[in-house]
């Protein structure tokens, strides 16, 4: 097998820049935090990277080990790693937002690192305030689905507003660590949907697929004339991206 074409079609395809800023090589050994479906890890593991992949959610981690069994997964929390000096690199996306006390989590990461092993990551920022616009539809919706909906905007005010970290927030705990260390700030866009689908897929675990379209209609009725231009959803999405390295 190619490896230089398939490290590349990898790096295009599933990551982007986080992924060159990874830059994973043969036979290193990587803790991917946050592995979900295991799909990304799967992704490492194809490029002779020794990957680890871990998840709280004891369904991703039947889900992950069914589909891909030669990769090795665990159902742990981040707040409970005890690895030391164990990986030449940390790679988590769109996780770190969702553990708390972040502070822990970095010392854990720290720790699992060797000398000179790497972080990086990428997660969701503060200032993503398009979902604020979600409370408007309580209003209009029937009660049959109100009740999932107050639930859905309880849910992304905590995720979105009271527990994203920001930037400064975020520099200071890396700089109690690592020496060496980066970390910026951009926005992008995102399809709504698709969103919904990813960060609050559990609260719809109980209803049928015909009222979660009936949810989903309603939110993008309510949000359509703010964020649909050009025949397209731009929803303003804030990452932070960091990449760090062990030195001492």
């Amino acid at each position: 097998m190619n490896r230089t074409l398939s490290h590349s079609s990898f790096i295009s395809s599933f990551g982007g820049n986080v992924m060159n800023m990874l830059s994973p090589q043969v036979g290193e050994n990587i803790l991917e935090i946050g592995s979900g479906n295991g799909y990304m890890a799967n992704q490492l593991s194809s490029l002779g990277v020794n990957i680890t992949g871990i998840d709280s959610s004891e369904n991703m981690i039947e889900q992950s080990q069914h589909h891909y069994p030669h990769v090795h997964f665990m159902r742990v929390n981040a707040l409970d790693l005890d690895y030391e000096d164990q990986f030449d690199a940390v790679f988590s996306q769109n996780t770190l937002h969702l553990i708390h006390p972040p502070t822990v989590v970095i010392k854990n990461i720290y720790r699992a690192l060797r000398l000179q092993g790497r972080f990086v990551t990428e997660f969701n920022g503060t200032k993503t305030t398009f979902i604020l616009f979600l409370t408007r539809c309580c209003a209009s919706l029937s009660f049959s689905i109100l009740f999932h909906l107050i639930f859905l905007s309880l849910f992304i005010f905590r995720v979105l507003e009271n527990t994203l970290p920001c930037l400064s927030s975020m520099d200071s705990m890396f700089k109690a660590l690592f020496i060496s260390y980066s970390l910026s700030f951009y926005s992008t866009k995102m399809l709504l949907r698709n969103w919904l689908d990813t960060h609050a897929s559990s609260l719809f675990n109980n209803i049928t697929p015909e009222t979660k379209q009936i949810i989903f209609n309603r939110v993008e009725d309510k949000l359509q004339k703010t964020f649909f231009k050009q025949d397209e959803w731009c929803l303003p999405a804030a990452y932070i991206r960091v990449q760090a390295v062990k030195t001492i």
